[in-house]
């Protein structure tokens, strides 16, 4: 046997594998969130400016409304998520001319009794109030305090 065998072997173990990850790469990248690589600040700037001529729904599901605005927004890099509560889908009702995505959003999700925020560059519908942020503050202590409440604590 010669020595470029194992070497031919390899390589076509490495090409067959490589086609393997790439399918499924392709089949799971459907069902998951995809990534856009948009800040959130971008995505909120790319919401108010784009503007929606004739906005129209009637009597459809909060659902079936997003998701055809979700399809409306991927040219744009954009992607909504819609996270139910308890399954309740609502049916709305909106019609809009000549204003801002970000605008139609809103006026949809009030009249659902949702919310919506962007997180990780994408747009989530949901309950109200699981959008807020988190605020934290630095406060700077002497050392005499920080000892005391170290040793309150049990930190000593």
């Amino acid at each position: 046997m010669s020595t470029t065998s194992p070497i031919l072997l390899c390589g076509l173990l490495l090409c067959a594998a490589s086609s393997v990850s790439t399918l499924q790469a392709e089949a799971t990248q459907t069902q998951s969130v995809q990534t856009n690589n948009l800040t959130d600040g971008e995505v909120q700037m790319r919401l108010d400016s784009i503007l929606i001529q004739d906005f129209a729904f009637k009597r459809v599901k909060l659902s079936q409304a997003l998701a055809s605005l979700d399809k409306q927004m991927s040219p744009y890099g954009l992607q909504i998520i819609f996270k139910p509560t308890n399954g309740r889908d609502p049916e709305v009702n909106l019609k809009t001319r000549d204003l801002s995505l970000a605008k139609n959003l809103s006026y949809l999700s009030q009249q659902a009794a949702y919310d919506w925020h962007v997180e990780n560059g994408v747009v989530i519908i949901s309950e109200p109030g699981s959008g807020e942020q988190l605020v934290t503050e630095i406060f700077v202590l002497k050392s005499p305090t920080a000892y005391k409440l170290a040793k309150a604590g049990g930190f000593e």
